[in-house]
């Protein structure tokens, strides 16, 4: 099994959880959603650091033996954050006997916004088209957001990409969002780095698309039975069942694996 160590600023961190959770070979923080929010508050003003928010295909990503797995691991033990955004896998982990705190990156984003605390922080947003921006800045008026243009195709090796992490470096944000997708986005936060002194990275793919409407969210009471990935099968099933289906087996073979991983420990003592 592959494990990731998570490296952390306790000074950030620490106003979070403590020691966190592991499952599934990650290091989950812990704690709760106003504790978060102090703390990405607390980094926003601090050296650069960056937040991942882990779900099903991320941990298989992570599971895997090849270049694309190297750097999405790299990245992910540089994160200062790691939140699961996965209710799936809250699920997962409540069955095997743990509690992982759980927090969907559309539901961070939006908080963030909404909250007054965050009004004096300047955003910068980065992934989504003009348009789409727009809709965002229209629905928060009173917030300072700075869109960061990047191509509609890049890979992570591209001279593109090198261009537009010149341009988050240089940008005046205090928090930025990255909406690439992973692994790009956890990749990029990562380069970013080395570029970069000051500020929070929050790594939250698609979240933006369900603020805007672009995607439509699911209800409340489908969120709370945690079946909001039924919800986008149902909404896009062209798109999502291959990769739902792909990713439920993966996990399956990833999850028992550390369950007979943990049997074996617990007869041995």
């Amino acid at each position: 099994m592959i494990t990731l160590v998570l490296l952390t600023d306790k000074r950030q961190v620490g106003l979070v959880c403590g020691p966190g959770m592991k499952f599934l070979g990650i290091n989950f923080i812990d704690g709760s959603e106003a504790q978060l929010k102090t703390s990405l508050l607390h980094a926003s003003g601090e050296r650069y650091s960056y937040c991942v928010t882990p779900n099903v295909q991320h941990v298989n990503i992570l599971h895997a033996h090849s270049t694309r797995g190297d750097q999405f691991r790299q990245a992910y033990c540089a994160a200062s954050f790691v939140i699961c955004d996965s209710r799936i896998l809250q699920l997962l982990a409540s069955l095997a006997g743990r509690r992982l705190f759980t927090l969907p990156g559309s539901d961070l984003i939006a908080q963030i916004l909404c909250d007054p605390r965050f009004i004096e922080k300047k955003i910068g947003v980065i992934g989504p088209g003009r348009d789409d921006f727009e809709k965002l800045a229209h629905q928060f008026v009173e917030r300072q957001l700075t869109l960061i243009d990047t191509p509609l195709q890049m890979s992570t090796e591209s001279e593109a990409f090198a261009q537009c992490l010149q341009a988050a470096a240089a940008a005046d944000w205090d928090i930025l969002l990255i909406c690439l997708g992973a692994p790009k986005q956890e990749i990029f936060a990562n380069r970013l780095k080395a570029l970069r002194r000051d500020g929070v990275a929050l790594c939250v793919g698609a979240s933006i698309d369900y603020l805007t409407g672009k995607q439509a969210r699911a209800p409340s009471f489908i969120k709370n039975a945690r079946l909001e990935w039924l919800f986008r099968l149902l909404s896009q099933p062209r798109r999502m069942f291959k990769r739902y289906m792909l990713d439920f087996f993966a996990l399956v073979r990833i999850l028992s694996k550390e369950l007979a991983s943990s049997f074996f420990k617990s007869r041995r003592t």
